[in-house]
């Protein structure tokens, strides 16, 4: 016994002495604590207090709280387990690699082994789901995927490429914005059980400035998204604006050409391949009165309300906004030359009903749409399937949303708001 304390006093007394060479600069970027004073201090295992005078601060070693269930005996925890309802009981025995020792998968297998229909066993992998957040499962396929870390809307060539992807629809801006079923669900995920479930709505912004023909011009383009989770269901916000010279507005092509410039995600849906219902009236409309913004429409096809907006500049305000593509600068006529349009060549202002300032050359129309994609629960669920592109399935086909929500703004309002005043709630219960 004594030969152990001069050995300990010996290890003690080597320790002090290595503490009182550290660099002062070191001592002082650890926090200093007050043994006595401190209240936190209970909440640490230990202090070990370095010997020499040089140093008189604690290091506080950080205890790892465990919870108390964990430290009842077996048998407590498999008596407990008997009380608890199927689903519950199925949820607890994957709550942690103890709980799962002590309790078994019994209640797991039993549950997912005797539900009476697929719905009811694909509702009840969810309890899987929950326990494995690197995979999500795919009701197309019935079977669990891996969650692409890496991917999302504005990286979806990262990810792995399924054919349930395809055939579970999309909506897109080319190739360089693909919002799938799964990043719904994913995002529904981490909202409903946290960080490593799903990605984050910020996955879902994006902005970018192009250029596209329109009436074989080089127009500027300008596309921006982004997405809220109001009621458990995501809501998709695209604004996208294409800026044009007054000259054009009066083809009879016009608003046709616009819709067609226009990305998928912003004018497309399912139900049709002629965008939105009465966008192109809409346009021709806005045009025609003169008017700086429509008013709120609905399309009942895919559960979307839209606006458009005119705004009519001059092209010195135009080459003044910063990232304008150089096709785009370079293709604008002189102002002279776009304010030489006679009466004849523009009947809109022949007829006097545009009132758009003389000194315009050009203007920017806009059109906003806000969508509701839906709780992801199932690609089969009414509100997806009515945005995306079927893929290889058929062209044509009358949308499943038609009727949804009866009232233009509904949607609108609880993106803006971040409250839903009930119909959100009704709609997501619409099923196949």
């Amino acid at each position: 016994m004594l030969i152990f304390s001069k050995a300990f006093s010996q290890l003690f007394s080597r320790f002090s002495q290595l503490a009182s060479g550290v660099d002062k600069h070191l001592i002082q970027d650890q926090p200093s604590f007050q043994p006595r004073h401190d209240p936190l201090k209970s909440r640490y295992q230990s202090g070990i207090r370095f010997g020499s005078a040089a140093c008189e601060d604690w290091i506080i070693l950080p205890v790892e709280k465990k919870p108390p269930i964990l430290s009842l005996p077996i048998e407590i925890i498999q008596e407990i387990t008997s009380y608890l309802p199927r689903e519950s009981a199925a949820a607890f025995c994957l709550s942690s690699q103890y709980i799962c020792y002590a309790v078994g998968t019994d209640h797991l297998y039993k549950l997912l082994k005797q539900a009476r229909s697929k719905y009811e066993r694909r509702a009840n992998t969810i309890i899987l789901e929950q326990a494995f957040p690197s995979h999500w499962f795919c009701a197309w396929c019935d079977k669990f995927h891996s969650h692409d870390r890496l991917g999302g809307p504005t990286r979806f060539n990262r990810e792995a490429k399924r054919k349930c992807t395809e055939f579970n629809s999309y909506i897109h801006y080319e190739h360089r914005y693909v919002l799938a079923y799964h990043h719904v669900r994913l995002a529904i995920n981490q909202h409903l059980w946290g960080l490593d479930y799903g990605i984050p709505l910020d996955d879902f912004n994006f902005e970018s400035i192009d250029t596209v023909k329109v009436l074989k011009k080089n127009c500027s383009i300008r596309l921006r998204t982004e997405a809220r989770i109001i009621s458990n269901q995501l809501l998709f916000h695209a604004h996208c604006s294409i800026v044009a010279s007054t000259r054009m507005r009066s083809h009879s092509d016009f608003a046709a050409q616009i819709v067609g410039a226009m990305p998928q995600l912003v004018v497309g849906h399912r139900g049709s391949s002629n965008s939105h219902v009465n966008l192109r009236d809409t346009i021709k409309y806005t045009l025609k009165k003169g008017r700086h913004k429509s008013k709120l429409c609905y399309c009942g096809h895919c559960s979307t309300d839209y606006d458009v907006t005119v705004d009519y500049m001059d092209v010195p305000q135009l080459l003044a906004e910063p990232n304008l593509p150089a096709s785009v600068a370079n293709s604008i006529s002189p102002v002279t030359d776009l304010n030489a349009v006679s009466k004849e060549e523009d009947p809109l202002m022949s007829a006097g009903s545009c009132s758009s300032p003389s000194n315009s050359d050009i203007f920017e129309l806009s059109i906003e749409v806000w969508r509701n994609l839906g709780d992801g629960r199932t690609p089969f669920e009414t509100l997806w399937r009515a945005h995306g592109e079927k893929g290889n399935r058929r062209r044509h086909c009358t949308s499943d949303a038609l009727g949804l929500i009866k009232k233009a703004g509904e949607i609108k309002e609880a993106f803006q708001t971040g409250v839903s005043q009930g119909a959100l709630d009704a709609s997501a219960q619409v099923l196949l």
